[in-house]
This record gives C-alpha cells, structure tokens and sequence, in this order.
C-alpha cells in the first residue's frame, strides 16, 4: 500500500487531520533508521505507556514499509490509549486489509467497532472475519452481541444456536443466550440459560444476579 493509499484510506474513514499527518510523513525526507528500528523504539514506549512518544515513530516506521500491517495495528492502540478511536479504527482497518488473518488486529477492529458503537459496522466486519475463521467461537459470540445492541434478537439466537457444540459448554455461551432471551422479552427461557451458566460456573456472580 503506497503512502497516498494510506492517506486515502485515513481520509476515507472520516480523519481528514490523518491523512493530512500521513501525507506530511509521504513528502517528508526518509529516516535515517530502519523502520524495524523506529518500530522497535516505538514498542518500548508503548510499553512504558509513552503513547504520544510512539506515535511519530510508528508514523515514520510506516513512512519506511507501508505494508507492515503489525505496524498500522500498533498505531492503532497507540491511538485507542490516546482517546482517538475514529484514528485508532482507520489504522485497525488498514492493518485487516494488509493482513486479513491478523487476528490481533482484526480483535482489535472489532472492539474499536464496539466502542464507537458502530455496531451495524461490527456485524459487517466479523461476517467477514468469520469467512477467514469460520469456527472461531469467539467471533460468533462477539456477532451476537452485536446483533443484541441492534435489537436484532432473532438474528443474535441464531448465530449462537449456529456455533461448534464445544462452544455451548462454556458459561460465557449460555450467558449470552439468556441475556439476548432476556432482551427479547423470554423471561422463563432466560432463567434456564442462567441456571445453566450456574452449573458450570458455580461461583461466577453474573449468574447469580441475573436470576436474583
């Protein structure tokens, strides 16, 4: 992906002020360092929570190899710490595109999605995950929650009613189900889902309170 694709995709997804930054970078001299080193620098700060220190090092590391999709998703969380999710949702979406079976990067788009409560968003973007890791459980969970916040129930059941019978053993399963029951005005049905995330996590307390 060249600079001005980059610039493009910024633009695009809303941030104006991004691919302005990002094409300052594209007209600007190369870095004396290697782009592993500016990443590698920039990792450390990220590390120490030095969030705005990252950023220009990433910016240039991406200057360097554009295609680094690990590199757009670490400036992604750079921003997502620094309280710029529409930035930190461009980046995440570059780095999926860069690397579609990333699946830190695609978990990372998906819950900026979530946070921004783009939800019709999150439904598109982990369909299409779910072509890449069709029996990923996780995805079917996080797809039915976003059916719920769309109060598309029906559509929510579904997907859980779909997914691997090792998935439905888990307490995380049958709390979704009896929420989305729950939400969808079942209440007896929903008391049942709850039950059963009780006898398979006796001492969790979100069981507990949803039957109290």
């Amino acid at each position: 992906m060249t600079d001005e694709e980059l610039a493009e995709a910024a633009f695009r997804g809303g941030r104006a002020d991004l691919a302005s930054a990002l094409r300052r970078w594209a007209g600007a001299a190369r870095p004396t360092e290697s782009a592993q080193t500016l990443h590698t620098t920039a990792l450390r700060h990220m590390q120490a929570g030095r969030w705005a220190d990252a950023e220009p090092l990433l910016l240039a590391a991406i200057r360097a190899e554009p295609n680094g999709a690990d590199r757009h998703d670490h400036l992604g969380v750079t921003y997502a710490n620094l309280g710029r999710l529409i930035d930190a949702e461009v980046c995440f979406g570059v780095a999926v595109r860069l690397s579609p079976h990333q699946r830190t990067a695609l978990k990372n788009l998906i819950q900026v999605k979530f946070d921004l409560k783009k939800f019709d968003d999150a439904v598109t973007t982990i369909r299409e995950a779910r072509t890449h890791f069709p029996q990923d459980a996780e995805l079917g969970l996080q797809l039915a929650v976003a059916h719920s916040e769309l109060k598309h129930y029906a559509e929510a059941e579904a997907v859980l009613a779909a997914l691997p019978d090792a998935a439905k053993q888990s307490a995380h399963y049958w709390n979704r189900l009896g929420v989305v029951r729950g939400l969808s005005g079942r209440a007896e049905a929903a008391v049942e889902c709850f039950r059963k995330q009780i006898e398979l996590q006796p001492t969790g307390a979100a069981g507990h309170a949803n039957i109290a």
